[in-house]
């Protein structure tokens, strides 16, 4: 996965996404969260 292709904007765009979209979103954020700690 290339994580610059989900970026947080991606998830605001589209406030109606999927569960597969919003599951994306939040593992990208935990992956983020796992990095920067």
């Amino acid at each position: 996965i290339d994580f610059q292709q989900q970026p947080l904007f991606a998830s605001r765009s589209f406030p109606a996404a999927t569960s597969t979209n919003e599951d994306l979103f939040l593992t990208f954020s935990l992956f983020l969260s796992k990095s920067l700690s």
